[in-house]
């Protein structure tokens, strides 16, 4: 009976062997050895693990993505909301101008456009119109508001 190195032996066929003094068979296969993984099959976990952890981080940049152009969207929104605030705030303070015409228009930032128009109220009382005014980003219309000017 041949007792393999210590080597390849596990702690309870070690102690086994010890406390009987004999070991395993000759062509006898060991736990340890039986217990060995198949071929391939770190390959494959490591691709799955790399899988996992792609697509882990794919959501999370697309998250990132989100909540930067949801931020890039509310600094816009809030710069035309303090652009129109000051344009209201020039109106009122402003002489009546006769419908059809502009009020002065507050300085924008760079990218940024403003316009006011004045209209009648239909059918209304010809001492009050309606100021209409449009802040605009590269073109495109952020936040359009209209409040009613009476004559002074």
């Amino acid at each position: 009976m041949r007792v393999p190195s210590m080597a390849n032996r596990s702690v309870r066929e070690t102690f086994e062997a010890d406390a009987t003094g004999a070991g395993p068979e000759k062509g006898e296969r060991t736990r340890r050895q039986r217990s060995r993984p198949q071929s391939g099959f770190l390959l494959i976990s490591a691709l799955i693990a790399i899988t996992i952890m792609t697509t882990s981080l794919t959501a999370g940049l697309l998250g990132v993505s989100a909540a930067s152009r949801v931020t890039s969207r509310v600094a816009t929104e809030a710069t035309a909301s303090s652009i129109t605030s000051s344009q209201i705030d020039l109106v009122r303070a402003s002489s009546y101008v006769e419908t059809g015409n502009q009020y002065s228009s507050v300085t924008v930032p760079s990218g940024y456009s403003m316009s006011n128009t004045t209209a009648a109220i239909t059918g209304g009382n010809q001492n009050i119109q309606a100021v209409t005014i449009s802040v605009s980003k590269n073109g495109d219309v952020v936040l359009e508001t209209t409040i009613l000017r009476a004559r002074n």
